[in-house]
């Protein structure tokens, strides 16, 4: 009895396998045609501009995430005449080697306080090497208390904040 069960399964896997065999081709048959098809209607190359619209968002946008995990914002930093001199001594002072290759202010500027400050370093390994600086520094009363520093916001994890 249970080798009759076997032998009834075996006989319609088999029979399973081989529908699906003339599924997939006729499928491919009908793709391939209207990929023929889609290209004959199609001379302007407009498919093949979609494809390169494609590709370069694509790296436009690992780009950009590249290039946000080595920026640091940086809250509580005094407005001065020379941000990029005060990051400097900032790095100076929490001994960290990498220094930023341009700093910038965001927002609105106001009387009340500063506005966030964002260090762009030359690799993320900079950019977390003075993130966890700073982080070493906080216990030692070296930097003032008002000052937080954050990884720039990523596409996939939420931001990391020091307290």
């Amino acid at each position: 009895m249970l080798v009759e069960e076997i032998r009834s399964l075996r006989s319609e896997v088999t029979s399973l396998k081989t529908s699906l065999a003339t599924l997939t081709e006729k499928s491919a048959q009908q793709s391939t045609q209207t990929v023929l098809s889609q290209s004959a209607n199609n001379t302007d190359g407009s498919e093949s501009l979609s494809f390169a619209n494609v590709m370069k968002n694509s790296v436009k946008g690992v780009l950009h995430e590249e290039k946000s995990k080595s920026e640091i914002t940086i809250k509580g930093l005094e407005e001065k005449d020379s941000d990029a001199n005060d990051v400097g001594l900032l790095c100076t002072t929490i001994q960290s080697t990498g220094k930023p290759t341009s700093v910038v202010r965001i927002g609105k500027k106001s009387n009340d306080r500063p506005r966030l400050l964002k260090a762009s370093f030359a690799s993320s390994f900079d950019a977390k090497t003075f993130f966890t600086r700073v982080d070493a520094t906080k216990g030692d009363n070296t930097l003032p208390k008002e000052i937080r520093c954050r990884l720039s916001a990523r596409r996939k994890s939420k931001p990391v904040t020091l307290h």
